[in-house]
């Protein structure tokens, strides 16, 4: 007997269909599994967001991969699964919940009860395949998800757009691969994740900001597997302090397990207290800048146009008022709205590169404001919100010195006098509340 692996089925693909499929041709398939389940979850991590940086609780990666891995009977569970199928195990490692299997397609296809088919034109070719995954219950309790099998999601390039965009990717390619090798500390600093032009404009603009931080780009895929192998890398000793991602893709184009691994890969980065930026064109309700564990970052919408995009997935998080557009409710996008000069048509290239770096030169923003504070700093909208409020609009912002030297005593330096309700009530708390009972104030420019 099998049962469907929930949300695998695979996202919207609009790729035509090709084929014949290679049957025999040898395939790798990453399959996500659960946290221990004595490990009692990471929920403690949105209870202390409105905590003051320095006395939230951060994990080391060590303490993270004892509490929160994958148990050793999960990981024998898919062993033996993998064993009866005629798949191969070439790596597991119970410290990222993460389990890679390999063999041919038409064992895959039999292993997980899928028809898969082929979509795309060649070269850009990749996999899908009809309905739910299904496995044994046994193992159904340990995945997760399995990433290869549903290659319909593609994260794209957000600087993919005039012309314009690719000169001044090509202007800033040669620096960013000088400064990706360039920084003083082997651990904290700024990665960068992105598929395309975007991460090296991203990469230039992190020194922009913070010409001393020490920047690592992680040039990958266009897969969701590749951005969860990058989150990873910038997780590992030595961890990142910031995580800047370039790439993302529409939120219909993600299947629901997919996403799910990637928001447990997002919520272990606050819990060691690594604060990630996220780009996305305007108007658009992009993954993962839809995350409530990401700073979402785009430009300022023009005069008249409020700019900001729904999540259909996401509920608006405790620290955000709840935006309704178009019958839907959820978490409203972006939270830092980059003010741009106004300019005619002929600057649509401008706002475009924009895009692209503003993650970038955020994520140089919170790098500093994390040196100065000496702790890392994690997740930081509620008290971004707490300051500038409220939040149902975008913070914003010029990202400028002044913007820089806020973020200091709104994220609560010691002594700084940041409002700090009750702090100990938050920590013990099975939930923070909606922020209510204050006056709200129009979102200033910082």
């Amino acid at each position: 007997m099998t049962v469907e692996l929930p949300g695998s089925c695979p996202g919207l693909c609009a790729a035509p269909a090709v084929g014949p499929l290679e049957d025999e041709r040898v395939h790798e398939v990453v399959c996500h599994l659960r946290p221990r389940p004595s490990s009692g979850g990471l929920g403690w991590v949105n209870r202390q967001a409105q905590l003051p940086v320095a006395e939230r609780r951060v994990l080391s990666w060590r303490e993270h991969g004892q509490r929160y891995g994958a148990s050793p009977e999960d990981a024998a569970a898919l062993r033996r699964f993998a064993a009866a199928a005629g798949l191969e195990v070439i790596e597991e490692d119970l410290e990222t919940r993460r389990v890679v299997l390999a063999g041919q397609l038409s064992r895959l296809g039999r292993a997980f009860e899928v028809r898969l088919r082929l979509h795309g034109e060649h070269p850009d070719t990749h996999l899908t395949h009809d309905g739910p995954l299904r496995v044994p219950p046994h193992v159904r309790a340990a995945i997760r998800s399995v990433l290869g099998l549903d290659g319909c999601t593609r994260l794209m390039d957000v600087s993919d757009g005039p012309s314009r965009v690719a000169a001044a990717a090509d202007a800033s390619h040669r620096a960013a691969a000088a400064l990706v090798a360039s920084g003083d500390s082997p651990d904290g600093g700024v990665a960068v994740i992105g598929a395309g032009a975007s991460a090296d404009l991203a990469a230039a603009a992190v020194r922009s900001v913070a010409p001393a931080a020490h920047v690592m780009l992680h040039h990958g895929g266009t897969s969701p597997r590749d951005l969860v192998d990058g989150l990873l890398a910038a997780l590992r000793p030595p961890t990142s302090s910031v995580i800047a991602i370039a790439s993302g893709a529409p939120e219909a184009g993600w299947s629901g397990a997919v996403l799910r691994s990637v928001e447990q890969v997002l919520l272990s980065a606050a819990a060691l207290g690594v604060t990630v930026v996220c780009a996305g064109p305007l108007g658009e309700a992009w993954f993962p800048a839809t995350s409530p564990h990401v700073v979402a970052c785009g430009p300022a919408a023009p005069r008249g146009s409020s700019g900001r995009a729904i999540s259909a997935v996401f509920p608006a998080p405790c620290w955000q008022e709840a935006v309704e557009a178009a019958g839907v409710s959820g978490r409203a996008v972006p939270d830092l709205a980059v003010l741009l000069p106004e300019r005619g048509d002929e600057a649509q290239g401008e706002v475009v590169v924009a895009v692209a770096t503003v993650a970038g030169r955020a994520a140089g923003a919170f790098v500093v404001a994390g040196e100065q504070l000496g702790a890392r700093v994690g997740l930081v909208m509620p008290l971004l919100i707490e300051r500038y409020g409220p939040g149902c609009q975008p913070i914003a912002t010029q990202l400028d010195a002044s913007f820089r030297a806020s973020l200091v005593d709104a994220l609560g330096k010691p002594g700084s006098g940041a409002a700090r309700e009750d702090r100990g009530a938050l920590a013990a708390t099975a939930s923070v509340s909606r922020p209510g009972g204050r006056r709200g104030r129009d979102a200033p420019v910082v």
